[in-house]
């Protein structure tokens, strides 16, 4: 029995969505879409009484996040630095739950990404 492949605008392979551009727009956004997914989770856990100190909240984030930044970040050398700003503003979201702060958007990314014990390995 002889399966024919598929034609695909966008293909994925090994977890990676390739794109013809090579800017990693399409892989970059459905990363983003995973961390916003796992973020209300985060943010779910932080609104609770047993679960709302930063510690516990830390253990959250590398447990569920940063897996996902993690895998694959060798691909990320080739994105575009607009792309690489979606995968900060969801860390800075998590640093904001972390620390229970709101904090201000034109702060310097690395302080709050410090005070939210989250560590940044994205290059801007």
């Amino acid at each position: 029995m002889i399966e024919c492949l598929k034609c695909s605008k966008y293909p994925t392979y090994l977890g990676f969505t390739l794109d013809r551009e090579v800017n990693c727009d399409k892989h970059i956004e459905k990363i983003a879409d995973k961390e916003r997914k796992r973020l209300r989770i985060l943010k779910y856990l932080s609104g609770r009484d047993w679960c709302s100190n930063a510690s516990t909240l830390g253990i959250s984030y590398i447990t569920l996040i940063y897996p996902v930044l993690e895998y694959g970040y060798q691909m990320f050398q080739i994105a575009s630095p607009t792309n690489l700003k979606k995968l900060e503003s969801v860390q800075l979201s998590a640093a904001r739950i972390i620390t229970h702060t709101d904090l201000i958007y034109s702060c310097p990314t690395d302080s709050s990404v410090r005070d939210g014990h989250t560590t940044s390995d994205y290059e801007i």
